[in-house]
């Protein structure tokens, strides 16, 4: 069996136009044989390694330029935070958790508080005088342990 082609036969087996296959010659990719055909195998393995092997480089050079990318973005992040211009999502949720377990352990007790306070008072204004007070006085302390 013959082992070189011509042109349109080489370009046949490739799937490609013999335009395209004389631009790969051109780009070095491709080498004619003196007698102006291709030896077959050689060609074969010239042009898939050249396809392949640029589609892997183009692969690479995607992933590392994502991974640069992400490495810019988390050093973007940890300026801002090192600026006080970010918070944590989980300080945040840690910070939120606090906030209400003191408001609650500060207000819970208020209700016992001002029941005993308030107890056979008639006066509207006496007791809505003794609840401002004792609310003041939670709204005073949940802000002290908040700074």
């Amino acid at each position: 069996m013959d082992q070189h082609l011509n042109t349109s036969d080489l370009a046949q087996i490739l799937r490609l136009t013999p335009q395209r296959v004389n631009q790969l010659v051109k780009e070095n990719i491709l080498k004619r044989e003196q007698d102006g055909k291709f030896n077959a195998p050689d060609s074969l393995e010239a042009y898939y390694k050249f396809k392949y092997q640029k589609d892997t480089e183009l692969s690479f050079e995607r992933e590392r330029a994502g991974h640069e990318k992400a490495k810019r973005e988390i050093a973007e992040l940890e300026l801002k935070q090192l600026k006080n211009g970010l918070v944590y999502a989980s300080d945040i949720d840690t910070g939120m958790h606090d906030l209400i377990v003191n408001a609650k352990e500060t207000f819970e007790p208020l209700v016992e508080r001002c029941a005993v306070k308030v107890i056979g008072l008639r006066d509207p204004g006496v007791v809505a005088g003794i609840l401002r007070e004792e609310i003041y006085a939670a709204l005073t302390t949940l802000s002290q342990t908040l700074n």
